[in-house]
């Protein structure tokens, strides 16, 4: 028997998970008392009236809802979705699933009369086909049934949060039938307001009772930060959450978690929030979506680029590493690259297992080049069934190898189940949309989600604002945006009319409406003491506006206040006001002036440099140093080129190919030769082209290499240019140091008198490599002409508009002839490199040069690269 009298029990819509005050924390917590969500109240039901607490069904269940809507399709009388189902079978039958518990959880019980209308009666025919389940509706009616006949063990005094009119009819039922075992339900009243006149007790004030507008004082209880972007405010956040925690109470509302926050906090030390997608073991539960992405029609070398980069997955680590590098290089599987590193994987599969390397290595080509099916016409049960039998059966094999990796199980059970749902659904195949609409469905936990927790911290984190239901010190809502709205609304007014009259109202969007804005209302209520709304002003180059809510609170002060400029402020601001301590800070904050270098101990010169190293240390030492020092760690953090690389890589190589052939074609037929080489070449070198999204994109590029190719024969001839040495390999030691330069030049033709360099950039920017070359920076060429001491001309050829700037004598005509000393730019280049590496010893590491104004100067090429937040740039 209990030892509590009666139990006290918090009952809020929004409870289930994380609360504030939660069973260790707040002011009003004691025993015998305990906050529920309604799946948490529904579990403890079940536990005293010994009800089995099953889980719900998930996938499994719309998978027979779909099973039963072919049902009724085959009958002689077709439903309303039919040409819904015909389309988006999984879709139509989630959405069927939906409105059918909707009328379930009004008390509806699947018996339309006449009256009602076809959409009802086709529900109706649907609900008599599904076969019983433990779902939510069922679970409450079983509840509230037990409850009739059976008396509670204990006393409950139940404090609602929300008013009873706004829980779903299914849940009222519950409730009332609770009331008549004599359970006692009484309301929520919100939270006292803080303390004073403070601007935020004044919108508390208002937004309890209404009544008259007061005058908008920035007295810091209630702020709107604002900065340039997600990365700054994130850094406020982490630096002000300690300050505020050593004042009392402190609450981080994390309605949208992001990564610049969980950035941020490791970044000044601080306790993560558990947004992190960097878990070690999340990638586990991706291996079924990624290995059905691979069967289709044509492969997706995204889907096995991301193969070959998990953690874990049935195929040796050595080989997956090898077979990424070539994806990197070119993504296409066949290639020359790809067929030498398969060579390299199938000897170290030799070593590794002698006798058995043949079987093993037609196991591994089995998860890299699978089969593969066409979109529309799907992929056959059969198929999809040996998939998820061949990972459930290797992630068991793998658990037992590597038990610290606990989702292993978990992926064996999800690969089993999912085969289990694809039955129940009764379809011979599955065409993609229906099958990544199931994989949305099933597996979303592990493609979209993450499983680190938050750590322990002076702190509690929450999801959302229905989450905070007692006092608090300080509130910081992070990303205080537009939620949007997750309201579901299908029937029409007639329906609407039709089911009242039956007492059978389905939930409405006010009711949802009402639930969220009293959640609003509640944490803003229970703030005692400083309320921070976190919002950067621009995220991905997009306006942010804030949350609706943000309008209410303005609407308790005089219009003519300008409440929206006193309570907004800039991160800047709210930290010069805060007492940070400034070891927290560092040299990661640059509020004010900006870094023109930094300290460091000495650094040491490197060895090897490539020339577009040396050209990175050139524009800003602090880039070059950091891009020498953190490499990305090879292939497993690598992706594929971006569009415009896998263009220039792509084209590189066919003109490779046009130039290595017995012999050139004429100018004439130079296009048609580009083209059949290029149709030859894509499925193995730049297969991601292949995909309908980048049609028009390939005939574009398909033009431009017709030109190209035009041009480069005519250009040949006129400048009398032969013997072409393509990639070719450059190598030399700097004057006054032991580092090698090295590189390859793209083509090295003979002249008459000298050696002739050309780069091939796919560019557009005309502009910038002509100002390089008037304004002695095309430090890549020179490079090129002291490695190889013939050259004697150089050109820049912009492969997509055509576009040749070069010397004299490089093939350039009329004003693509830029005068050019080679060799005084690359003694100038040389002079500021070892002026740089000098600096290095001592510690000293330079950032790119700025104007009096603090911006990049034009010809330092500063921009904003990956560590411009070490700098400050990233705040200019």
């Amino acid at each position: 028997m209990s030892v509590f009298s009666q139990l006290s029990v918090v009952l809020g819509y929004f409870l289930d998970g994380h609360a504030w005050p939660g069973p260790l924390h707040g002011e009003q917590t004691t025993l015998g008392s305990m906050a529920l969500g309604p799946m948490g109240f529904l579990s403890m039901l079940q536990t005293w009236l010994g009800l089995p607490g099953e889980a719900f069904p998930g996938g499994q269940r719309i998978a027979q809802c779909l099973r039963a809507a072919r049902s009724c399709c085959r009958a002689e009388h077709t439903p309303f979705y039919a040409p819904s189902l015909a389309t988006a079978p999984w879709a139509t039958a989630q959405r069927l699933l939906a409105m059918r518990n909707d009328l379930v959880m009004a008390g509806w019980h699947g018996n339309i009369p006449a009256q009602g209308s076809r959409r009802l009666h086709d529900l109706a025919e649907l609900d008599r086909l599904l076969p019983p389940a433990a779902d939510l509706p069922l679970q409450i009616n079983v509840a509230i049934e037990t409850v009739q006949r059976w008396p509670l063990p204990q006393p409950i005094a139940v404090t609602c949060l929300e008013p009873r009119n706004l829980w779903p009819r299914c849940w009222r039922r519950l409730f009332g039938v609770l009331e008549e075992r004599g359970v006692i339900f009484s309301p929520n009243a919100i939270a006292e307001e803080a303390g004073g006149m403070s601007s935020l007790a004044k919108v508390q004030n208002y937004l309890r009772h209404g009544g008259g507008k007061s005058y908008a004082v920035d007295d810091g209880s209630l702020r709107l930060l604002r900065a340039g972007s997600l990365e700054e405010v994130a850094e406020a956040v982490a630096l002000l959450l300690p300050t505020f925690a050593t004042k009392g109470t402190a609450v981080l509302l994390r309605t949208d978690p992001s990564l610049p926050l969980e950035t941020a906090m490791a970044r000044f030390h601080q306790p993560t929030t558990g947004a992190s997608p960097a878990s070690r073991w999340r990638s586990t539960l991706q291996l079924l979506p990624i290995c059905l992405r691979m069967r289709w029609k044509p492969r997706s070398m995204q889907a096995l680029l991301d193969f070959l980069l998990l953690p874990e997955a049935p195929v040796p680590a050595r080989v997956r590493w090898l077979m990424a590098e070539a994806l990197q290089e070119f993504p296409g599987i066949g290639n020359e690259v790809w067929l030498a590193r398969a060579e390299r994987a199938r000897a170290f599969l030799k070593e590794k297992y002698a006798d058995k390397a043949d079987a093993k290595w037609q196991e591994v080509l089995q998860w890299l080049e699978p089969e593969v099916f066409d979109e529309a016409t799907g992929m056959p049960l059969t198929v999809l069934e040996a998939v998820c039998t061949d990972i459930s059966t290797w992630a068991l094999r793998r658990s037992k190898v590597n038990p610290d990796n606990g989702l292993l199980k978990i992926l064996a059970v999800q690969a089993a189940d999912f085969a289990q749902m694809a039955r129940e659904a009764g379809e011979d195949s599955f065409s993609r949309p229906t099958l990544e609409a199931m994989l949305d469905h099933e597996c979303a936990l592990g493609a979209e989600h993450v499983f680190s927790k938050e750590e322990a911290a002076p702190w509690t984190v929450l999801d959302h604002p229905g989450q905070l239901y007692g006092p608090v010190d300080s509130l910081v809502w992070w990303l205080f945006r537009d939620p949007g709205s997750a309201c579901r609304h299908f029937w029409t007014e007639d329906e609407l009319r039709w089911l009242a009259g039956q007492n059978r109202v389905p939930a409405l969007p006010e009711e949802e409406h009402g639930r969220q804005y009293m959640a609003w209302v509640r944490a803003l209520c229970c703030t005692r003491k400083q309320c921070l709304l976190v919002l950067p002003t621009r995220d991905a180059g997009q306006e942010m506006a804030p949350h609706p809510f943000w309008d209410h609170m303005l609407a308790s002060f005089d219009d003519s206040s300008g409440a929206g400029q006193v309570f907004s402020c800039s991160a800047h601001t709210l930290l010069e006001e805060t007492e940070v301590p400034c070891a927290q800070v560092g040299s990661q904050f640059v509020p004010q002036e900006l870094n023109t270098a930094l300290r460091l101990t000495p650094q040491p010169v490197p060895q090897r440099l490539s020339f577009s190293a040396a050209e990175k240390i050139l524009q800003c030492p602090l880039h070059g140093l950091l891009a020498c020092r953190l490499p990305s760690g090879g292939p497993q953090t690598a992706g594929l080129p971006i569009l415009s690389r896998l263009f220039g890589n792509f084209s590189h190589y066919l003109l490779q190919q046009m130039l290595t052939d017995t012999a050139l074609p004429t100018s004439s037929a130079a296009g048609n030769r580009m083209e059949a080489l290029a149709e030859r070449y894509l499925p193995t070198h730049a297969a991601p082209l292949l995909e309908q999204r980048h049609a028009l994109t390939w005939q574009g590029f398909l033009r431009s290499m017709r030109n190209v190719a035009e041009a480069l024969v005519a250009r040949m001839k006129e400048a009398q240019l032969s013997s072409p040495q393509v990639e070719l390999q450059l190598e030399r030691k700097l004057d006054l140091r032991n580092t090698i330069l090295h590189g390859r030049a793209d083509i090295c033709f003979q002249s008459r008198t000298s050696a002739v360099i050309w780069d091939l950039k796919w560019s557009y920017n005309r502009k910038k490599y002509a100002g390089m070359l008037d304004e002695g920076t095309a430090y890549q060429l020179a490079a090129y002409a002291w490695m190889q001491a013939s050259v004697r001309a150089a050109a820049y050829w912009l492969l997509p508009g055509n576009a040749f700037l070069g010397t004299e004598g490089s093939g350039a005509i009329g004003n693509e002839i830029h005068a050019v000393d080679m060799a005084e730019m690359w003694m100038l280049m040389a002079e500021k490199l070892e002026s740089i590496f000098a600096e290095w010893e001592h510690g000293i590491v330079g950032i790119a040069e700025r104007d009096e104004t603090g911006q990049a100067s034009k010809a330092s090429g500063c921009g904003y690269c990956e560590f411009s937040f070490v700098c400050g740039r990233g705040y200019a």
